[in-house]
C-alpha cells in the first residue's frame, strides 16, 4: 500500500484499529523529510505501518526538489 501525507490521513490513521498484517508493506508516495532537513510531520508511515504491524518504506528524498533538474536527478538515484 502506498501512503501520501496530509492532516486528513493522519487523522484517518490514528483510528486504525491495531491489526497483525505482516504480509504488507506500506511505503510512501512523497519525500519525508522537510526543507529544513526535519522529518516531515505530517508523513504517516511510522504510524501506520506500527498499527497494522508491517514494514514501512519512507522515500528518503526532500518533500519539494528546488528545482526541476534536481526533481530528475533525485528520481533517478537507485533506492
Amino acid at each position: 500500500m502506498a501512503i501520501g501525507t496530509g492532516r486528513t490521513l493522519k487523522a484517518a490513521i490514528e483510528q486504525l484499529p491495531p491489526m497483525e498484517c505482516q504480509q504488507h508493506k506500506v511505503v510512501s508516495l512523497t519525500g519525508n523529510i522537510s526543507p529544513d532537513g526535519s522529518a516531515a510531520f505530517y508523513n504517516v508511515i511510522f504510524t501506520m505501518a506500527d498499527r497494522v504491524k508491517a514494514r514501512s518504506f519512507p522515500m528518503p528524498l526532500p518533500v519539494i526538489a528546488s528545482s526541476p533538474q534536481e526533481r530528475e536527478m533525485l528520481l533517478s538515484q537507485p533506492m
